[in-house]
C-alpha cells in the first residue's frame, strides 16, 4: 500500500494514491500501522542508498505540499499523524517534506480534491460501499486507483465501478508491458504503451461509400489507413 501511495517517489507520481478510504471499524488501527511504517523510512539525500525518500523536485512544489496540507488545519475533527508536512531545507537547493498522514478528512475538502504531488495522504473513513465508491469517483481526476480487500470478488466488482483508467486490486506496482495506460476526465488524453495507443497515434480512420443498384449512397465499410504521424 505504501508503494501505491508512491512514498518511495516522494509522492511525486501521477499515479500516487493521495486519498485513502479506510473502513471506519479499522481506520484507527490501520493508520497506526501505516504511520509506524512511515516513521521508519529515512528522508534525505536521494543519492544516499540508505535513504528511502528523497527531495521534492522544486522549492515551489515543496511549499505547495505544506500549504495544501495546512488547508485542513481550520477544520474540525481532523488530525495529523506521522509528520506535519513541514519543510526541512538541507544544504544546497534540496527540499524535503516529512511523510504525512491526515486522518478524518472529508472528501469535499481541498486537500482531498487537488493533486498534492508530495508524500501526503488523506485518510477518509467510510461505512457504506456504495457511498465510498461514489466518493472515490467524486473527483476531477481518473488516472489510477487501488483496491485492497480480503474478498477478491468484491474487490474486482469495486474496481469495475471506479472511474479510473488503471485500477489495481491488492497491489500497488507499476505498469506491465502492453498495458493500456491513460486516464478519464482531466487525467490525460488517449492511451499509451499499448495497441490502443498505437492505433490511435499512428493510424487514421476513413469511411468508404459507394452507389448501390438503387442509386442511393450507402456506407459499405471502414478502412484503417496506416501511416506515420508528422512531428
Amino acid at each position: 500500500m505504501i508503494a501505491g501511495m508512491r512514498f518511495f517517489r516522494q509522492g511525486q507520481s501521477c499515479t500516487a494514491g493521495s486519498r485513502l478510504f479506510v473502513h471506519r471499524t479499522i481506520v484507527d488501527s490501520f493508520v497506526e500501522k501505516l504511520t509506524g511504517r512511515l516513521s521508519q523510512m529515512l528522508v534525505g539525500d536521494p543519492l544516499d542508498e540508505r535513504n528511502d525518500i528523497g527531495a521534492i523536485v522544486t522549492a515551489s512544489n515543496s511549499t505547495g505540499c505544506a500549504g495544501t496540507s495546512r488547508t485542513a488545519w481550520p477544520r474540525t475533527g481532523w488530525a495529523c499523524r506521522s509528520g506535519a508536512a513541514t519543510i526541512e531545507r538541507a544544504t544546497g537547493r534540496r527540499y524535503y517534506v516529512t511523510p504525512t498522514v491526515l486522518v478524518n478528512v472529508r472528501n469535499s475538502w481541498r486537500i482531498a480534491q487537488e493533486e498534492i504531488f508530495g508524500p501526503v495522504v488523506c485518510a477518509i473513513p467510510w461505512e457504506d460501499e456504495d457511498d465510498v465508491l461514489a466518493q472515490a469517483n467524486d473527483t476531477r481526476y481518473g488516472l489510477s486507483a487501488f483496491v485492497w480487500t480480503h474478498d477478491l470478488g468484491r474487490g474486482l466488482r469495486s474496481a469495475h465501478r471506479v472511474n479510473a483508467g488503471w485500477v489495481q486490486v491488492n497491489q500497488g506496482g507499476g505498469q506491465v508491458l502492453g498495458q493500456s495506460y491513460g486516464g478519464y476526465k482531466r487525467s490525460g488524453m488517449g492511451r499509451e504503451f499499448s495497441i490502443e495507443g498505437a492505433i490511435e497515434g499512428y493510424t487514421r480512420a476513413s469511411t468508404s461509400r459507394s452507389m448501390s443498384s438503387g442509386n442511393s449512397a450507402q456506407p459499405v465499410g471502414r478502412a484503417v489507413l496506416a501511416g506515420r504521424r508528422q512531428t
